[in-house]
């Protein structure tokens, strides 16, 4: 019954239960986008053509073997090319090239973390999935019922974090730096705008429904 009238509360005002799942969708572009960039940096960040690409390998005595993709292999070429001793010689014949830092605060966010290798780098992948489940369990700390979807949102809130967790340790870092990030910038907005907005609603439809149960009592 509690949660046929809840629907019937969402209908009335427009509140789609699931709303909350269309911002996770929207990221995907972003991601793929943000994965592209850090993997391919000589492509997408400094915009080098294949033949750019080809002579910089020759300038820097760098070998493509068969083992490498070219998310590994732009990476670890630009960061050769970006050593001191190699970026005049390149610039001299590729002008457009600029070194490129990988560094932020000590972290090498090219790095493609690895559950065999124990490194610091394992911080980001386990700040985005630890954020990530924190965000979502303040965001529906005030709104879980004990209805069908209770469940559903315990589920998605550990399952979330996991797949995180598990992505991170599959690209590079940068992009669990991108989902930490999110992740406090989310945290940030539901006490800063959020709350007080739920808050504000709250008391309208208080008062709209004070005044509903009025008129029918005027009437009765």
């Amino acid at each position: 019954k509690q949660s046929t009238e809840m629907m019937k509360i969402y209908k009335e005002y427009n509140v789609q239960p699931f709303a909350s799942c269309l911002p996770l969708l929207l990221q995907l572009p972003i991601l793929f986008g943000l994965y592209s960039a850090i993997g391919r940096p000589l492509s997408f960040m400094l915009r080098l053509t294949a033949e750019q690409i080809t002579k910089l390998g020759s300038l820097i005595g760098f070998e493509i073997t068969s083992k490498m993709s070219a998310y590994s292999y732009e990476i670890a070429m630009a960061k050769t090319a970006s050593m001191p001793e190699f970026v005049s010689k390149v610039q001299e014949t590729i002008s457009n090239f600029k070194p490129i830092d990988f560094n932020f605060f000590g972290l090498d966010l090219s790095l493609t973390p690895s559950f065999s290798v124990v490194s610091i780098i394992w911080i980001l992948p386990g700040l985005a999935a630890l954020l990530t489940y924190l965000s979502s369990r303040i965001m529906q700390a005030d709104t879980a019922k004990q209805d069908e979807m209770q469940s559903t949102q315990k589920t998605m809130n550990l399952l979330m974090p996991v797949m995180i967790l598990m992505f991170g340790f599959q690209v590079p870092a940068g992009l669990s730096l991108y989902w930490t990030i999110n992740s406090l910038l989310q945290i940030v907005q539901y006490y800063t705008l959020d709350k007080n907005f739920k808050k504000q609603l709250a008391n309208e439809i208080a008062v709209k429904t004070a005044s509903i149960e009025s008129k029918k009592n005027k009437r009765g």
